[in-house]
């Protein structure tokens, strides 16, 4: 079963509110629509409070790095697939947005 959950971020905001995907499985995709533009970070905790949220490192095994997971966005509809992570997520921007900004999260097993 695949399902989406709405993320959003509001009028003025740089967080998000929390995607409570613990039971998601497979992949996942973000799909984002006339966001003021910006850098996305995802952000993953293991509880529903703010205090257990850190911004998603990934391993690049081939460069054997670890970097922080950001996607630049802008107006229009993009999509981008993500890892299969579980938990809590949210995402943050590195400047509010002008207008409340809706995101889908598509996850397969919910």
């Amino acid at each position: 079963m695949i399902s989406t959950i709405i993320i959003t971020i509001s009028s003025g905001q740089v967080v998000s509110n929390i995607a409570d995907v613990r039971n998601g499985r497979g992949l996942f995709t973000l799909v984002a629509n006339a966001l003021t533009s910006c850098q996305l970070f995802l952000q993953q905790g293991t509880q529903a409070n703010s205090a257990s949220f850190k911004r998603v490192d990934f391993f690049n095994h081939s460069a054997g790095v670890s970097s922080t997971w950001v996607w630049s966005v802008g107006s229009g509809d993009r999509a981008i697939p993500l890892p299969g992570i579980g938990g809590f997520l949210r995402l943050e921007t590195s400047v509010a947005q002008v207008d409340n900004r809706s995101l889908g999260l598509i996850v397969g097993g919910l």
